[in-house]
């Protein structure tokens, strides 16, 4: 595609105790369950450690070549608290409907209560290509 023809990526990500692939017998295509979404998760003390996951939502990625992926969860003070990177592939047929991600961070050390963020890069980008932030509260 031209870049004067570039596509606007569009993101929405989404905070959530958990995620799960649900199977439906005779049906190829598996759903996504997001358990519990929030914006702001109870803790009983902190300092404490806590297992959560995003589901990222996409439209508008030039499926027909490959990308560079990053997932980092950031803290009150701007520190990167985990970072998953990946490579999404090419599709040889891509799909126009967009792509979702469901990443799930393990046994992340929250210090304090406070605003936290998640970050979805593309291809390197410098700047975030979306956040999305939520709140731990005692």
């Amino acid at each position: 595609m031209p870049e004067s023809e570039k596509r606007e990526i569009n993101v929405q990500i989404i905070v959530g105790e958990s995620s799960e692939k649900v199977s439906t017998p005779g049906i190829a295509d598996s759903k996504m369950n997001i358990v519990n979404p929030s914006l702001v998760f109870g803790i009983p003390a902190v300092p404490t450690t806590m297992s959560f996951a995003a589901t990222i939502l996409t439209s508008g990625i030039d499926l027909s070549r490959e990308h560079v992926v990053s997932f980092k969860v950031i803290g009150i003070k701007g520190e990167t608290l985990s970072e998953i990177n990946g490579q999404l592939h090419a599709l040889a047929r891509p799909i126009s409907a967009g792509y979702n991600f469901s990443i799930n961070f393990r046994n992340i050390i929250f210090e304090k209560e406070g605003d936290y963020k998640i970050e979805f890069r593309l291809d390197n980008a410098t700047d975030p290509t979306a956040s999305q932030s939520f709140t731990i509260l005692l």
